[in-house]
């Protein structure tokens, strides 16, 4: 971060992602009341009443930029970046 910060030209970022499926749902931690047992719930695809070609995911990009202008106080942005569909490397790397 020191180096950024001596190179006014420079911009540093922090960057994470996430995706959505209306198909696959995330591993996620569950907890419950004491002495209650966890009551899972099976998901199911609604019947398509939308267009076949219609995204089943999403994904989203986040960066976290941030830069030091000369003679001013350090300047920062979030940047998102929504993708429909399924999200692989060539489009992450883009």
């Amino acid at each position: 971060m020191r180096l950024v910060q001596s190179h006014p030209d420079w911009l540093l970022g922090f960057e994470d992602e996430v995706w959505w499926s209306r198909v696959s749902q995330p591993h996620l931690h569950a907890w419950t009341a004491d002495g209650q047992p966890l009551r899972l719930v099976e998901q199911t695809v609604a019947k398509p009443r939308r267009p076949a070609d219609e995204p089943k995911a999403l994904a989203c990009y986040g960066l976290l930029a941030r830069w030091y202008p000369p003679d001013a106080a350090p300047q920062e942005a979030i940047w998102l970046r929504f993708v429909a569909g399924r999200p692989v490397s060539g489009v992450t790397t883009q």
